[in-house]
């Protein structure tokens, strides 16, 4: 078998030999014993957008959402055979389709702004959408869904301006309502269950809210959710609980606006600033730490310059935000030298590495692909692998274990690199928690689930 091309082979592998010790294993897809079944099989009542992907789209609960459609579809254990005609069998998760108030139609792919929605990033369980009317720039109105029944649990307006984020894990998670004005921002804390307020307050002098797992996260798969007060030269975390304001040791703010915000192992506070309209600088800089023998944190000095962006027509860059930075455990910072290639918690106090120039990051299910014009594709952690199996073309993406998808097709493949099986999807597929494969069979949504053979 050839490395790199069954995507995450070695993790999900080595799980299964030490879990092999304990108990029987529940069927694969090409375990060599399992079949592949198809246990259910309905209608699509939320169409996809023209990318074959849905704007709202949570593996945890099954939940899809695009325009002002919101639908759960049913999700069986994947050992399950299909059912018999009526009735529900026990696991099974009912569906329901709902259609959303037009405030709350779902036309954003950036949790935070106007008509998206968040996500517990700790539960995974729950929806919470942030909805705009015409006439206004900003969020208007915040609404919970209830999962379970699709419809809203609770739903309230908000002040001129302001902006919501997710803030603190577990019990003490909070929804973080920021309006900023000159005199400076009041901040307010909603329990995200009940919609109740827990607490209010107004900082002096703060100019700005910074959104550390959404609209300004540095990382997208934050292990801590956070919202920053931004004032002067300094930068504060926001108490989930009380509101009250942290200010950040050993860190002051470079020059420039403060465009996103990363935390490294609870201690490492790391910003990034938007480049300078004259000549595209920006800085990425670490704070201090406290825990071992600590720091005085690092500071690098950049020359904005995405290749595979067009140029931003404030700017004049090769900016965009929404592309990703980071990579794994790395950060890949661009340059117009070539993008630097660092740990974000050490940055550089110790050695940086950089692509070539024009190289860029392309993210593929939990691994970083880097790409050129004109250079065939390479894995940023094990560049002489290849990347995709023979033949699929630059744009396939990893479904999940075995799995690809190139455009419309759909593969399976197995451990020594053999196709096993092929079909296509009108969507993007994905495997559910229960490792059943969904997919679109044109108007249907298809769960295909590996079965033991008896």
């Amino acid at each position: 078998m050839k490395r790199g091309v069954r995507a995450g082979l070695a993790g999900p592998a080595l799980v299964a030999a030490l879990a092999g010790c304990f108990g029987p294993q529940p069927p694969m897809f090409d375990d060599g014993r399992s079949q592949r079944v198809v246990s259910w099989r309905g209608g699509l009542p939320v169409a996809p957008g023209a990318d074959g992907t849905w704007v709202l789209h949570q593996d945890s609960t099954g939940i899809f959402g695009q325009g002002t459609k919101l639908a759960r579809f049913p999700d069986r254990p994947a050992d399950e055979a299909p059912a018999a005609a009526g009735g529900r069998k026990d696991g099974e998760v009912p569906g329901w389709s709902v259609e959303l108030p037009p405030e709350f139609a779902l036309t954003s792919k950036v949790p935070g702004s106007p008509n998206s929605a968040l996500s517990d990033p700790g539960s995974g369980s729950m929806v919470v959408l942030v909805g705009g009317r015409p006439g206004r720039t900003g969020p208007t109105d915040v609404a919970r869904v209830d999962t379970e029944h699709g419809t809203l649990a609770w739903r309230h307006g908000l002040a001129n301006g302001a902006l919501v984020s997710y803030s603190g894990e577990g019990s003490s998670s909070v929804l973080v309502e920021a309006a900023c004005a000159p005199d400076g921002c009041r901040v307010t804390g909603w329990d995200p269950w009940s919609g109740q307020q827990r607490w209010e307050r107004t900082e002096p002098g703060a100019t700005s809210v910074l959104d550390g797992c959404g609209r300004d996260a540095l990382f997208r798969n934050a292990h801590r959710c956070e919202t920053y007060l931004v004032s002067g030269e300094r930068m504060a975390r926001v108490n989930s609980e009380t509101g009250e304001p942290h200010w950040v040791e050993g860190l002051r703010l470079p020059e420039g606006r403060i465009d996103r915000v990363g935390l490294q192992a609870d201690d490492r506070l790391i910003v990034v600033t938007a480049p300078a309209e004259d000549d595209c600088r920006a800085a990425v800089v670490g704070s201090a730490v406290t825990s071992g023998t600590g720091d005085e944190g690092w500071r690098l000095d950049i020359t904005w310059d995405q290749p595979q962006s067009a140029r931003d027509p404030a700017t004049g860059c090769r900016w965009d935000r929404t592309v990703p930075l980071d990579a794994g455990f790395r950060l890949v910072v661009p340059d117009a030298q070539g993008a630097y290639v660092l740990n974000p918690y050490f940055g550089t106090l110790r050695p940086v590495s950089r692509l070539a120039p024009g190289e860029y990051p392309v993210p593929d299910a939990g691994r970083t692909i880097v790409r050129a014009p004109g250079r065939a594709d390479r894995d940023l952690n094990d560049p002489a692998s290849p990347v995709r199996p023979s033949g699929l073309g630059p744009e396939a993406v990893v479904v999940g274990e075995g799995f690809w998808q190139d455009g419309r097709q759909l593969y399976l493949y197995g451990r020594d690199g053999r196709m096993l099986w092929r079909t296509e999807s009108a969507c993007r597929a994905n495997l559910t928690r229960h490792g059943a494969l969904r997919y679109c069979d044109g108007g249907e949504l298809v769960l295909l689930s590996p079965v033991a053979r008896k």
